[in-house]
């Protein structure tokens, strides 16, 4: 994905990631998230897209679109 793909509008925000993950499964997110806590990267999260000013955006760190994922269940207590 390119950062323009980002956003489902034509008002691309001026913000540049370092790294645009894809993620295809819920392994595909915990290699990201534990490959950005290594590289001290913050992370935006991308889901539907509809941000009008595509706040999920960033200069820096990690962009992960999940819209790929049919579904997100967060088990809290192991982090």
């Amino acid at each position: 994905m390119r950062r323009r793909g980002a956003v489902w509008n034509a008002r691309t925000p001026d913000r540049f990631p370092d790294v645009i993950v894809q993620a295809e499964d819920e392994a595909d997110v915990a290699r990201a998230v534990r490959a950005a806590g290594q590289a001290g990267m913050r992370i935006g999260v991308r889901s539907g897209g509809h941000s009008w000013a595509g706040n999920h955006s960033r200069d820096g760190g990690m962009l992960l679109d999940v819209s790929r994922l049919a579904a997100v269940e967060i088990d809290a207590s192991p982090r």
